[in-house]
């Protein structure tokens, strides 16, 4: 998380993570089963392809993925995430059970600076 709040431990399984508008937010999903690949949906519509750990064939794995809060995000805004594991003709979609996932806190152009030089 760029610039996380102060109090909010990185990594987290606390939900809703508070985000700075402009940052990438890391996150990670563990599957059981045989899961051939593993897709994320947040509520802006963008779509998560995430990357195994492990081959697809193996029983357990862990996905990761990012995803890049819009930048014109006001705060405040929540994002909820969707998350679909498919295994192959079968697909298990499961909403987070603490939605919402992330909430807007700021802007990553607070901690910019600009200096002029020659």
């Amino acid at each position: 998380l760029a610039c996380p709040p102060d109090g909010q431990a990185v990594p987290t399984t606390a939900f809703p993570v508070r985000v700075k508008a402009g940052a990438e937010v890391a996150f990670q999903v563990t599957t059981k089963g045989f899961a051939a690949g593993v897709v994320g949906t947040l509520s802006d519509g963008t779509i998560v392809n995430m990357n195994p750990a492990q081959p697809v064939n193996s029983e357990t794995n862990l996905w990761t993925g990012t995803y890049v809060v819009p930048p014109n995000s006001p705060n405040g805004t929540l994002f909820q995430a969707i998350l679909t594991a498919q295994s192959g003709i079968s697909a298990k979609t499961v909403q987070l059970p603490a939605n919402p996932f992330i909430v807007v806190d700021g802007s990553v152009l607070e901690n910019v600076n600009l200096m002029l030089t020659q």
